[in-house]
């Protein structure tokens, strides 16, 4: 099974309830294909895909000033470090689920986008245990942590006035335990509604026979001795690597991975019968359940009580 746990990145309740909302198209496609997509980060809308608060950036960048003042460093530390998280964006891939018991308006709104749209219902567990084949790249899960992202942010401290290594996250830090899963499992605040878990594929341009890491600094491409924790260990890295591959798509159990699927609200008539028809037409799906068990109208449809 490709789901490993990272000591990196806290575990997840397999009990806990999630939802991945999505067009019927994609839909479909999931169904016929049994393959879930995981996309590139550096290819989601949101630019910020992969990066770190202001603060963390300003902290590192003093914290690789210090070291290379007493020599242990290059001057360029913190530009290399921000060329490797550039170069990590390029070789990993995400796949996002709304941890939630209950369906979601916004969830609907930004990512169903319309009313002929559908969310799978599964858990942490089920969603695990449904990723298939030996061939399957490894695929950790994180829950996403949303701060506030901009230093003039009321919450953010002055960087000068706190201990470093005291407070804040040794995993962004170079100099200490930074890791390569981290800045995949951080947002900026005002996607706190997502309530977000991440499927997390990551293939770094690792080489065993790198002796250093090479980036591109100021247009100029420079080996290093810089290193940055993988699940793998500490290696270097060809950051210069660009990478073509915008996604990678994983087999699943589709009787696993899906419990319910639920129609958008509003949904009419003639959508939830076509969406009844391809789950009936999907043998995979229905060789252990009924229509019945699976399809379910939108929990927002339910009349108010007055």
């Amino acid at each position: 099974m490709p789901r490993v746990e990272s000591e990196s990145l806290d575990s997840i309740d397999p009990d806990q309830t999630i939802f991945r909302y999505m067009s019927f198209s994609k839909f479909v496609n999931l169904l016929k294909t049994r393959d879930l997509h995981f996309h590139q980060a550096a290819d989601f809308g949101d630019r910020f895909e992969g990066s770190v608060p202001e603060i963390i950036e300003e902290a590192r960048e003093l914290e690789y000033q210090r070291a290379a003042e007493r020599g242990d460093l290059r001057p360029e530390g913190h530009e290399i470090h921000a060329e490797i998280n550039k170069c990590l964006r390029r070789f990993t891939y995400l796949s996002c689920w709304h941890m939630t018991d209950e369906e979601s308006v916004a969830m609907w709104e930004h990512y169903g986008g319309s009313e002929g749209a559908v969310a799978i219902k599964t858990t942490v567990g089920e969603f695990s245990s449904a990723l298939n084949t030996r061939d399957s790249p490894d695929i950790y899960f994180g829950e996403v942590d949303y701060q506030p992202y901009s230093s003039e942010h009321e919450s953010t401290p002055d960087v000068d006035d706190i201990d470093i290594e005291e407070e804040l996250d040794d995993r962004f830090f170079l100099t200490r335990e930074a890791h390569s899963l981290v800045p995949f499992v951080h947002k900026r605040q005002g996607y706190e509604y997502e309530q977000e878990m991440r499927g997390i594929i990551q293939n770094p341009p690792i080489d065993e026979d790198l002796d250093q890491t090479k980036v591109e600094i100021d247009g100029e491409v420079i080996d290093v001795d810089f290193k940055i924790h993988t699940e793998h260990g500490p290696r270097y890295l060809d950051a210069t690597k660009e990478n073509d591959q915008k996604g990678i798509d994983v087999p699943v159990y589709l009787d696993g991975l899906i419990q319910k699927v639920h129609t958008a609200p509003d949904a009419s008539s003639w959508f939830k019968e076509t969406v009844e028809k391809v789950v009936e037409d999907c043998d995979r799906l229905m060789r252990d359940h009924d229509p019945e068990e699976i399809l379910e109208d939108s929990i927002l449809d339910d009349d108010p009580s007055f």
